[in-house]
C-alpha cells in the first residue's frame, strides 16, 4: 500500500493522505472521491475526480502567532521614529501597520487570482475563480478545517472579499 498524496488542483487542498491509488488516471477509485459521482468528498469545491492528481507535497495552512508586551513595541516605534512614544501614537502606528499589512494582503490576493485565470486560459480549461470567488474559496477551506485562530481568519478574508467585491 502506496503513501501518496492526493491533492485538488483547483483548490489548492489535500483531500486525501495516505492514498493508495498510484496513478492520477485511477484516482477516481480514491477514498476522497464519492464513486457514484466522481466527485470529492473533501474539497471545498467538491471538484470532479479528474483535477485530482499525486504530487510530493501537502497542502498546509499554519497561523504563526505573535505575542509581544507594550513595551516592546513602544521601544520599537520609539527608535524607529527617534521620538517618545505615547499610548495613543503607538496605536496609531500599530493601526498604519495593519493597514498596510492588509494593503499587501489585497494586493497579492488580486495577483493570485490573476495568476490562476492566467494558468487556466494557458491549459484552456473553462471558467477560472474570480476573486471574490478564490477569497470564499479560502473561508470555505478555514470552515472546514478549523486550526487554531481560523475565525479571526474567516473576519479577515470577509473584509478581504468586501474589497475585492
Amino acid at each position: 500500500m502506496g503513501k501518496y498524496i492526493t491533492n485538488c488542483m483547483n483548490c489548492h487542498f489535500t483531500c486525501h493522505y495516505p492514498c493508495r491509488i498510484p496513478r492520477d488516471e485511477d484516482k477516481h477509485g480514491c477514498a476522497a472521491i464519492n464513486s457514484s459521482t466522481g466527485r470529492c468528498k473533501v474539497c471545498p469545491r467538491q471538484c470532479e475526480w479528474s483535477v485530482h492528481y499525486n504530487q510530493k507535497y501537502k497542502f498546509e495552512y499554519t497561523t504563526k502567532k505573535e505575542r509581544r508586551t507594550y513595551e516592546e513595541l513602544k521601544q520599537k516605534y520609539e527608535r524607529a521614529s527617534g521620538e517618545l512614544m505615547t499610548t495613543e501614537k503607538l496605536l496609531e502606528k500599530l493601526n498604519e501597520e495593519y493597514e498596510e499589512v492588509k494593503h499587501i494582503l489585497e494586493e497579492l490576493i488580486k495577483k493570485s487570482s490573476q495568476s490562476l485565470q492566467r494558468l487556466q486560459a494557458i491549459a484552456l480549461k473553462p471558467s477560472p475563480l474570480s476573486t471574490p470567488e478564490y477569497i470564499d474559496l479560502l473561508i470555505l477551506s478555514e470552515e472546514q478545517e478549523l486550526k487554531p485562530g481560523y475565525q479571526q481568519r474567516i473576519r479577515s478574508l470577509k473584509e478581504v472579499r468586501k474589497v475585492a467585491s
